[in-house]
């Protein structure tokens, strides 16, 4: 994408003294704006921070003698990140970036180099050195820039890909492709476009000496200009290259110097693999460490007509929660239930699940705790986790941030399958409490909870707990009880049930009904928990909102036959599991008049029956 700066395009106001730029010595999208902010006299204009240090955090300003870097008052770039209301745990903290000082003190108000980089060479020129090099002439304006994103696409990204060891011998000959295009104009006038040559050729060569720098003119002309401290000052020398030389370098990337440990990895394994192996049974043939994971499947043999059931599922933006507050152990049996309990609706039985993580970096200690939370819910409910990856993405992904995926799949017989088509007028709809929020709506949550400005770390009497611990309680495993519910009045009793996720109680119960049948939710018949009335009340939250987003206290719901509802009910009561009527199914064409209804059907593409949910929640008192 073409740059055309921030400062011409918005009403950031050119003021020498009012902002500091953020970079790292290392980073060559960085050193071509501390390159031009050099060349054309900025300094004393644009202040200037460098985060020289890596840790688990990210860059941080760590020197010799501080930790923390008093002008921005921060120890890390993430901390600046988390100033900025656009960002979200999850996106990259990536330099450099442009802080304003004078109203809105160390906020980010530009963070794309290409922006940084034609605004300090154009927006700014009343500020240049009289003597400045005119990086951006106005009359040659549209083709530096177009040639600075040509300088992107076939000098700088082949460098990357080389030095992250991707595909080597492809982005060496498109590397070579471009520096002998631009050697057709490297002579010309210098101009943003030639700085962002040099920068990517000095990464290269720090990293694997003069190896994939082909001999020629453009190699002439970075050596010209790399002793020179003004093109490569004595920070960015020594972070790039300690004692040796810019121009000749030796020796190539490492695995672990792209930012993948894989002793890391080792070691996370050897940590986790204790809680995994004690989901096993003996149905599992295979041991940990294995290409694939296997199990025994012959027991299927005495079914009349097995299905296998599969689903796949994530946890959302409530590893942000975890991640903030640096609690990893709880949100493994999030993914269990988000994923099993959606293959329990069925009426299958959970044969094996698999999970996935996605990181920045890997932390041993971190990843177990995840995966021993996953494990540790796969015992509950009798099911191995079979399997797993841990990937490590540095560079797409924050060093601290993850996500989690997981898979499963389980078996029933085609004769016991539940859904729609054994729902009957008159049945019951049967709920079963959920233990909090779950795993769905906490981008709403974490909106509202950033526009109130409350701290996770703070104590909510409603709770007798911080918030962060009220919103971290793990969602409840469901598949235990309904196989036991289905077991008891088996399928003639038990005709349905459904898990009620993203999309709330409505949608979630219409997905299970035919076409002509409703499901009478009286939302009077049970109290809605307080996590739900706190966040109705800081965000002020329209109802239906409200409704259609997070589950109101409830998430599973059985629909069954009259003469059920109190064995299935009973069940949930001895697991601990709050149960009542919560309503009943009758014909479509019969709908009673209610006060307070909202009727949803056709959710998430079910061609079904419909949701009638009526009267008025009972909060609890806040």
């Amino acid at each position: 994408m073409i740059p055309t700066g921030r400062f011409s395009s918005s009403d950031l106001a050119v003021e020498a003294g009012r902002y500091r730029l953020v970079v790292s010595p290392l980073c060559p999208w960085c050193r071509r704006v501390v390159l031009a902010r050099r060349l054309l006299g900025l300094t004393d204009a644009i202040a200037l921070t460098e985060a020289s240090g890596r840790g688990d955090d990210g860059f941080t300003f760590a020197t010799a003698e501080e930790s923390f870097d008093p002008d921005i008052r921060a120890a890390t770039v993430r901390e600046l990140y988390r100033r900025d209301p656009r960002w979200s745990p999850g996106e990259p903290t990536t330099l450099p970036v442009l802080l304003d000082e004078a109203e809105k003190p160390g906020t980010i108000v530009v963070r794309e180099s290409g922006d940084l980089l034609v605004d300090v060479a154009d927006a700014w020129r009343d500020h240049h050195a009289p003597d400045a090099p005119d990086l951006l002439p106005l009359a040659r304006r549209e083709e530096i820039l177009a040639r600075l994103d040509e300088v992107t696409r076939r000098i700088a990204a082949p460098v990357g890909g080389i030095i992250h060891d991707r595909d080597v011998e492809a982005n060496a000959a498109t590397l070579a492709e471009g520096l002998a295009w631009a050697a057709t104009w490297l002579d010309e006038q210098l101009t943003i476009a030639h700085l962002a040559v040099f920068t990517p050729l000095t990464s290269l060569v720090s990293v694997t000496g003069s190896r994939y720098l082909p001999e020629g003119p453009a190699h002439e002309w970075y050596n010209a200009r790399a002793g020179d401290e003004l093109w490569l000052s004595a920070i960015e020398r020594e972070a790039l290259f300690g004692e040796g030389e810019a121009v000749v370098g030796g020796g190539g990337v490492t695995y672990a110097q792209a930012g993948v440990d894989i002793e890391a990895g080792d070691r996370a394994v050897d940590l986790m693999k204790a809680a995994v192996a004690a989901t096993y049974s003996d149905r599992v043939v295979t041991d940990s460490g294995a290409f694939a994971g296997m199990v025994d499947a012959s027991a299927l043999a005495g079914m009349r007509r097995p299905l296998l059931a599969t689903s796949t599922d994530g946890v959302g933006t409530k590893v942000a929660i975890a991640q903030a507050l640096d609690i990893h152990d709880t949100i493994g049996q999030d993914l269990v239930g988000m994923v099993v309990d959606d293959i329990v609706v069925t009426g299958a039985r959970p044969l094996l699940m698999t999970d996935y993580i996605a990181c920045g970096h890997v932390v041993p200690e971190r990843i177990a705790d995840i995966v021993r939370g996953v494990a540790e819910a796969c015992a509950a409910i009798d099911t191995p986790l079979l399997g797993g990856e841990t990937a490590e993405h540095p560079g797409l992904m924050g060093p601290d941030d993850y996500d989690i995926a997981g898979a499963a799949t389980g078996v029933v017989d085609a004769d016991r399958v539940l859904g729609a088509d054994r729902v009957r007028e008159g049945d019951a709809v049967v709920a079963m409490a959920s233990s909090g929020l779950h795993s769905n709506g906490f981008s709403l949550v974490r909106a509202i909870i950033a526009e109130a400005g409350w701290d996770l770390e703070r104590h909510v009497d409603e709770f007798a707990r911080t918030l962060g611990e009220e919103l971290l309680e793990p969602t409840r495993l469901y598949t235990k009880v309904c196989l036991e519910q289905l077991d008891a009045v088996g399928p003639e009793g038990l005709h349905a049930l459904s898990h009620i996720t993203g999309g709330g109680l409505g949608a979630n119960v219409s997905r299970v009904l035919p076409k002509g049948l409703t499901a009478l939710i009286d939302r009077s018949t049970w109290q809605v928990p307080p996590v739900f009335a706190l966040m109705q009340r800081l965000g002020d939250v329209p109802a239906w909102d409200l409704e259609q987003t997070l589950n109101m206290g409830v998430g599973m719901v059985a629909l069954v036959a009259p003469d059920a509802v109190d064995r299935v009910c009973m069940i949930a009561r001895e697991a601990g599991i709050d149960a009542w009527e919560l309503g009943r199914v009758v014909r479509s064409d019969a709908d009673p008049a209610l006060p307070e209804a909202r009727v949803v059907e056709g959710a998430k593409g079910a061609d079904g029956g419909r949701a009638l949910l009526h009267s008025t929640y009972r909060f609890a008192a806040s």
